[in-house]
Formats: structure tokens, C-alpha cells, sequence
């Protein structure tokens, strides 16, 4: 399985800090083994997270969280997250 995704902010008001794969209380639930390949890719104004699982999901996934984003303010202002 196989995912990916793109954030972008206004790196005038916001910098990238960390991703963290999965949820903290039920772990991650698209690298079930462990050996899911991840990738992490941030420049100004953008985040591109990869996760390659080497097996499927054994449960049907429904709610669940996949991915949490932190970032540290580097100006007052407001900046949409896209």
C-alpha cells in the first residue's frame, strides 16, 4: 500500500518541525510489520510525506489517523495549511 501527501503553509509565518507516522495510541496502521518505507521532504512553504507499506492492512482502516504534522511560528500572522 501505498500513500502520499502535500502540505503547504506560508514559510514567512510557519516552519516545519517533525512528521510522526500513525496515530500515538494505536501505532501506524498502513505499517502494520514495521518495514513500510518513509519519507519525509520539506522545503520553504512545503511538506511531502511518502509512506510505502510492504503489506496491506489487515483491518478495515475507517477512522484512523494517518499522519501529525508539527510546526514552531516564526512570525504573528495566519497561514492556511492546504
Amino acid at each position: 500500500m501505498e500513500r502520499a501527501g502535500v502540505c503547504h503553509m506560508d514559510p514567512g509565518i510557519l516552519e516545519f518541525v517533525q512528521a510522526t507516522f500513525g496515530d500515538p495510541v494505536n501505532g501506524d496502521q498502513l505499517d502494520l510489520d514495521g518495514l513500510a518505507i518513509k519519507q519525509v521532504l520539506a522545503i520553504a512553504g512545503m511538506v511531502n510525506l511518502i509512506e510505502i507499506a510492504t503489506m496491506e492492512p489487515s483491518i478495515p482502516l475507517g477512522d484512523c489517523l494517518l499522519d501529525s504534522l508539527n510546526f514552531t511560528t516564526l512570525a504573528p500572522g495566519n497561514s492556511t495549511l492546504i
